[in-house]
């Protein structure tokens, strides 16, 4: 599928808009959470005696600690509201009369993904900090915050800041901000293999979520990687020569294997790929 095709693509499917490793990594989250869960449970009712070596003991108290995951998936429910509110509060939210090209942006490309529910928009002093984030309490309470870094450059920059929005809505569209999402990737979440694998294909997801409504997301990378005021002089060519370049370190690829969020470099050719050839082509996940 070409570029030009892609653009008519707002309601493309979810399974083709997910990297192909999004879901086997989601699966295999979801089987170790439980498979914990059901092993803390028989440590309770059938081991319920201290082993006679350290090893042992120390086994059995974190599979018994994973017989709180109820309590912890409540309690960060509940704080999910507490973080929202001081988002809310902390922030200045985008409307017709507030940042409106920025807002008119945001319910425009919401729409053209088809989100039955447009989050909320909110701008945020990252205090020199680029990034934007998808943040969800419930069905009705969900929000994009976008960072002022970023906002600043909807006049001069629209393509960029579009790319940048319509990720974080990617998020939105395919689920990565459910609440059940982040219990199971509680256990999980701090091993390199599913953990954060998962977090990088959910990301390579929302990028090719981005190149359905908006035009040359590669270019959002620059942003990504020299800030909001040197990105614009960020040229294609030698940049794309780098990122080739990088390929070929197995330094690069083990630097992005322990990442949750895949190398700039690796992204940036993950979206040439797809603006060039469409959506069959996907991002390298491991190496």
């Amino acid at each position: 599928m070409s570029q030009s095709q892609t653009k008519t693509a707002g309601m493309v499917p979810d399974r083709v808009l997910r990297h192909r490793w999004e879901t086997p990594m989601l699966a295999i989250c979801g089987i170790i959470t439980i498979a914990a869960f059901a092993a803390s449970i028989y440590v309770f009712l059938f081991m319920p005696e201290a082993g006679d070596s350290e090893t042992e003991g120390s086994i059995r108290e974190m599979l018994q600690g994973a017989a709180l995951l109820p309590l912890l998936a409540l309690a960060i429910l509940v704080t999910r509201y507490f973080m929202a509110a001081g988002l809310r509060s902390g922030s200045v939210k985008a409307g017709p009369e507030q940042f409106p090209e920025l807002y008119a942006m945001h319910v425009s490309l919401a729409e053209k993904l088809g989100l039955a529910r447009i989050p909320d928009l909110y701008v945020a002093n990252g205090n020199g900090v680029v990034n934007a984030y998808a943040f969800a309490c419930d069905y009705r309470r969900r929000y994009v915050v976008v960072h002022a870094e970023i906002a600043r450059l909807v006049d001069d920059y629209p393509d960029v800041v579009a790319f940048v929005i319509a990720h974080e809505l990617g998020h939105h569209k395919l689920g990565h901000v459910r609440w059940w999402r982040n219990v199971i990737g509680i256990i999980p979440g701090g091993l390199i293999f599913p953990g954060r694998a998962m977090v990088r294909a959910q990301e390579y997801s929302a990028d090719r979520v981005a190149t359905t409504v908006c035009n040359q997301c590669s270019q959002g990378i620059g942003l990504l990687s020299v800030g909001p005021y040197l990105q614009h002089r960020v040229s294609s060519g030698p940049y794309m020569a780098q990122a080739v370049e990088e390929e070929k370190s197995w330094f690069v690829r083990f630097a992005n294997w322990v990442a949750d969020h895949s190398v700039n470099t690796k992204r940036y050719l993950a979206l040439r790929a797809i603006e060039e050839h469409g959506l069959d082509r996907h991002g390298p996940l491991f190496l």
